[in-house]
């Protein structure tokens, strides 16, 4: 099966083809923009400093996330659960 990146023509968008994956998409944003917002208040309010806390926290965040939920994911996937005897 080849990957996303290979089977589309350079420069054209990716499509979601299901419903389910805008959803998704639409439920991640709808939660990561207004916590993405809040977090940037609550830094900023704290910290007088020239460094970008806030991205580097949200994406730290974010990144730790992802990470682990790709390998909850794929764990499940690799060793699914064996019945028992």
């Amino acid at each position: 099966m080849p990957l996303p990146h290979e089977s589309r023509p350079a420069g054209r968008p990716i499509v979601l083809r299901s419903p389910s994956s805008t959803i998704t998409v639409l439920l991640g944003a709808a939660v990561g923009a207004p916590l993405r917002y809040l977090i940037d208040r609550t830094l900023q309010s704290r910290r007088d400093t020239v460094f970008p806390w806030v991205p580097f926290t949200v994406n730290l965040t974010a990144s730790a996330t992802l990470g682990f939920l790709t390998g909850a994911a794929s764990a499940a996937i690799v060793s699914p659960p064996t019945p028992n005897p």
